[in-house]
């Protein structure tokens, strides 16, 4: 029931607040709510079903509406699509066609839909039931799947034009989809084996399990909002495309004379005015001053130096750490304070930069570099 008003109370800051109007956070408002009321209508069926009868399997095609509307707000989130079409209507036929095939039992009587209840108390759920509700499960699922291949997608872009990611990486909605991931397919095999004879209480307890981490999700999207506000005012982001397309640059037009004449001048431009140490460099930033096109200076860090952008700026990051701690004087310093002098943003970025660019932790290696020094 917190759960449920937390999400209600979400849902309308989302719909009403005039600063977060764009498309990404109206569907979000809406999955928010549609949530909301299916954590609400089953605990008010289960405790309230005599004076409220109708509510009785009144949301269950709901079901069909989370899955279309997280992959919706994925896709608007990554930049994917900036506003919603027509053809995206057909991903709620599912919900359509599940509301049709409800409708008898929602036209019924309430003396009727009391006198189902009774018999699920002797009987136990309808087998027809059962399968309904695991294929929607699978159904939120496969969209899982499609969600989570569009955040991989939008990762490897971001690269390709933005040297630091901290908050524009959507780690944290990558983790929400994994874990739903997980979830509605781990629902959809325990509604199987009720089939084969699991205790009515075990699923009834395991129901309310999952209403739990129902609630769960929404609080998490909730503390997300407020946390991390960028993430729902976030810009489209137009970047390179994706680096492992064979065909990306055949219309470029970037001669191979052409492109090492913007190696040349990159690699100066690096040496001595060492852009890097701005910690919100961006592909744009450094075309600019380079005057050189934005797809020509991506093509040329790709194939000359087989990096994205994230991958190249970073690495001459890594390098001035590496003297700031070769440095006898300079390494007394703090892990943080030389990620920020280096033009690292967060520690971990810092860290996960050199480990992969050197094989070593930061620490490993001002540890080596203590020892090398000793011994000479």
């Amino acid at each position: 029931m917190l759960g449920a008003l937390q999400g209600f109370l979400l849902s309308v800051f989302l719909f009403t607040h005039t600063k977060r109007k764009k498309p990404a956070n109206k569907v979000l408002a809406w999955l928010i709510l549609m949530f909301s009321v299916n954590l609400l209508v089953p605990e008010l069926t289960r405790n309230f079903h005599k004076e409220l009868p109708h509510l009785i399997s009144a949301s269950d095609s709901l079901l069909y509406l989370f899955g279309p509307l997280i992959y919706l707000y994925t896709l608007l989130l990554t930049g994917r699509s900036n506003t919603l079409s027509k053809k995206d209507l057909l991903h709620f036929i599912p919900f359509l066609l599940g509301t049709l095939v409800m409708l008898p039992f929602f036209l019924q009587p309430a003396d009727a839909k009391l006198a189902y209840i009774e018999d699920v108390k002797i009987n136990g759920l309808p087998p027809v039931f059962l399968i309904g509700w695991s294929l929607e499960c699978l159904h939120i699922a496969v969209y899982m799947i499609f969600s989570i291949r569009v955040i991989t997608k939008y990762k490897r872009r971001i690269k390709e034009s933005f040297s630091n990611l901290d908050k524009i990486n959507l780690q944290w909605l990558y983790y929400v989809l994994t874990g739903n991931l997980a979830i509605w397919t781990l629902y959809s095999a325990i509604l199987i084996t009720y089939l084969f004879g699991t205790p009515f209480e075990s699923f009834n307890l395991i129901s309310h399990l999952f209403g739990y981490l129902s609630a769960v999700f929404i609080y998490l999207i909730g503390y997300r909002a407020i946390k991390q506000p960028e993430v729902f005012t976030q810009m489209v982001v137009n970047t390179a495309g994706d680096t492992k397309s064979p065909s990306k640059y055949h219309r470029s037009g970037l001669t191979d004379l052409k492109a090492e004449e913007y190696k040349g001048l990159l690699l100066t431009f690096m040496g001595d005015e060492s852009p890097h140490l701005n910690p919100d460099l961006t592909l744009t930033d450094l075309s600019e001053a380079l005057s050189v096109p934005n797809n020509h200076l991506s093509q040329v860090i790709n194939e000359k130096f087989n990096q994205n952008f994230f991958d190249f700026i970073n690495s001459y990051r890594v390098t001035e750490s590496q003297a700031w701690l070769k440095d006898p004087v300079r390494s007394k310093a703090t892990m943080l304070e030389i990620a920020f002098e280096s033009g690292f943003k967060s520690k971990s970025t810092f860290n996960a930069a050199f480990k992969k660019h050197t094989q070593q932790t930061p620490s490993e290696y001002k540890k080596e570099q203590t020892q090398l020094s000793r011994t000479a």
